[in-house]
C-alpha cells in the first residue's frame, strides 16, 4: 500500500514503512517545528552526540568495534546511518548538564550590577537514542522528576524533548541488554522509533509511532505499511543481534 499520509491518516498506521528520504523529511519537519536536532556524527575518531542540521551529518558508512579497554570506528560501504552501537557520549549532558549559568554579576564603580542568565532549555529532538538509553532516561526521571523531588531544569527540557529511537541491528562485545530488559527493541518511551534495513538495493526504516508528536513528524512523509514481509526482517535482525551478545548479568532477585 502506497499512500502520502498526513498527521491525521497516519494515526490510524502505528508501524510504517519510509525511505532515507523519509528519514531526512522527518529531521526536516522537527527542524520547522522548532527544535534544536541533536543526533550522532562522526568526530575526533569516534561517534559524538552533538548538534546536527539535516541527515547529512548522521555518521553514514561508519561502524565501530568495542571490547574491554578498546573502542575504534571504521569506515564501511553498507550506506547505514545506524550501524554503531553505544558510544562514549550520552544523552545526559543536555538534559542534566554538568554546569549552569543563572546569574553573572558585573562590576559598576564601586558596587556591581546582577544579571541574570535566560536558562530556557531549547527543544531537544534526540535522534538516534539506543533503547537502553532510553532506560537510562527513564532511570534519570525517577531521580530528577520523583514523587518527592523536582529538577526544574531537567523536567523543562524533559517535558518538551522528542525521543527518535533506533532499534539495534548488532551488539559489540560489551553489549549486555538482553539481561537487563533494555534492548536490542525499544518498547516505549520514544515519539518514533525506527529499525534500519539495507537489503540488496533496498534502504528503508520501519517506524513505530509512539506518541502524537510522533506521528506529527510524519506530516506530508511519503510512507507505506509496513509488511508482514519487513516485519519478519525486523524480528531476524532483532534475534541476530540477541546472539551476538557474549556477556550475561544474572538478575534473579535483584531489587
Amino acid at each position: 500500500m502506497n499512500n502520502t499520509m498526513n498527521s491525521q491518516e497516519a494515526e490510524n498506521c502505528d508501524r510504517c514503512l519510509i525511505t532515507v528520504d523519509g528519514l531526512a523529511r522527518i529531521l526536516d519537519n522537527l527542524t520547522a517545528r522548532g527544535f534544536t536536532l541533536i543526533g550522532p556524527k562522526h568526530a575526533d575518531n569516534t561517534i559524538v552526540y552533538d548538534q546536527i542540521d539535516s541527515i547529512k551529518d548522521l555518521p553514514q558508512n561508519w561502524r565501530d568495534e568495542q571490547g574491554p579497554g578498546f573502542y575504534r570506528i571504521r569506515e564501511t560501504d553498507d550506506q547505514k546511518y545506524f550501524n554503531y552501537t553505544v558510544g562514549p557520549h550520552s544523552w545526559k549532558k543536555y538534559l542534566h548538564p554538568s554546569q549552569l549559568r543563572f546569574l553573572q554579576a558585573k562590576r559598576q564603580g564601586s558596587s556591581f550590577q546582577v544579571i541574570p542568565e535566560d536558562t530556557t532549555p531549547p527543544s531537544y529532538a534526540f535522534i538516534g537514542v539506543r533503547p537502553c538509553e532510553i532506560k537510562a532516561i527513564e532511570i534519570q526521571d525517577r531521580v530528577f522528576r520523583g514523587k518527592d523531588f523536582t529538577e526544574t531544569h531537567y523536567d523543562e527540557t524533559r517535558s518538551h524533548a522528542f525521543i527518535l529511537a533506533v532499534n539495534c541491528g548488532r551488539a559489540n562485545d560489551t553489549c549486555f541488554c538482553t539481561s537487563m530488559d533494555s534492548g536490542p527493541k525499544t518498547k516505549e518511551g520514544y515519539d518514533l522509533a525506527i529499525t534500519e534495513i539495507l537489503d540488496g538495493e533496498s534502504h528503508r526504516f520501519v517506524v513505530d509511532i509512539g506518541s502524537k508528536k510522533g506521528r506529527e513528524a510524519l506530516d506530508g512523509i511519503h510512507i507505506e505499511e509496513a509488511s508482514p514481509e519487513y516485519m519478519d526482517i525486523c524480528e531476524q535482525q532483532y534475534q541476530e543481534t540477541c546472539s551476538q551478545m557474549s556477556r550475561k548479568m544474572k538478575t534473579d532477585g535483584l531489587r
